[in-house]
C-alpha cells in the first residue's frame, strides 16, 4: 500500500484519526504502534489491575527526584499498546476542568481550544447510559456508564464529604466538578466490556483495505 498518511504511535487520538480519515475521507492509512493489541483480560474492567506496575503494556519511564517531593522520584507509566490508554488505564470518565480549556483558547488565540468549542465534539463522541444534552451524548461510538454497583464504604464515604459541607456532584462532566460523587467509566454497560478507543473509533475500520496497522 502507498499511504496518503502515516500515523505514528496508536493511542486514542490516532484511532479516532485513523477512524476518520479512512472511514470518512476515503484515504490510505499506515498506523504504526510499538506494542501489542489488547488481550481479552483488558477487555474486563477490572483486568487492568493485574498489568499495573509491569511493562507489558506500559513503558514506566523513571523521573529525576524531585525536591517539592521530598526527594522521591516517582514513575510515569506511558501505554505500549494499540489504543494507548485508553486499553490499558483505569477508565474512569472524566474531561477536565472547564477552565483548562478556556485558558488553552486564550493562550493559542484560537476559540475553537475554549470549553464552549471543545463541548459539542465531546457531546458527539459520546453514547452515555443515563445522562444526555446539553452535556453528553446518546448516539457517539465511545460507550460512557456508571459502574452499576457502589459498596457500602463508598457510599459512606460519598455521604460524609457532604456533611462536611462539599455538595454532592451527580455529574463531574457536567457544569461543575466541585463535589463529591460517583464517576463515569468508558465501560460499554451492555457487554460490561472496556470501551477502548480502538474497540469505540478504530474497530469499524480495521477490516478496510483502506488501512493497515503495525
Amino acid at each position: 500500500m502507498n499511504p496518503d498518511y502515516i500515523l505514528v504511535g496508536g493511542g486514542s487520538a490516532a484511532c479516532v484519526a485513523a477512524s476518520r480519515l479512512v472511514g470518512e475521507f476515503g484515504a490510505r492509512v499506515l498506523l504504526l504502534e510499538e506494542g501489542p493489541a489488547a488481550g481479552p483480560a483488558l477487555d474486563m474492567p477490572a483486568g487492568y489491575m493485574k498489568y499495573l506496575a509491569r511493562e507489558d503494556f506500559l513503558t514506566l519511564h523513571k523521573t529525576e527526584p524531585q525536591p517539592q517531593l521530598g526527594g522521591r522520584a516517582p514513575i510515569v507509566p506511558q501505554a505500549k499498546i494499540l489504543g494507548g490508554g485508553s486499553a490499558v488505564n483505569a477508565m474512569v470518565y472524566m474531561r477536565g476542568q472547564p477552565a483548562d480549556y478556556d485558558d488553552w483558547a486564550d493562550i493559542t488565540g484560537d476559540p475553537g481550544w475554549g470549553y464552549a468549542g471543545m463541548l459539542p465534539y465531546f457531546v458527539r463522541q459520546e453514547t452515555n447510559d443515563c445522562l444526555a444534552a446539553p452535556f453528553h451524548g446518546v448516539a457517539g461510538p465511545l460507550k460512557v456508564s456508571h459502574l452499576g454497583h457502589h459498596c457500602a464504604l463508598s457510599r459512606g464515604f460519598v455521604k460524609a464529604v457532604q456533611q462536611t459541607g462539599l455538595p454532592f456532584n451527580p455529574d463531574f462532566n457536567g457544569p461543575r466538578q466541585l463535589g463529591a460523587g460517583f464517576m463515569q467509566h468508558t465501560i460499554d454497560p451492555e457487554k460490561r466490556k472496556r470501551c477502548s478507543a480502538v474497540r469505540a473509533f478504530l474497530a469499524p475500520v480495521l477490516k478496510d483495505e483502506r488501512l493497515v496497522v503495525e
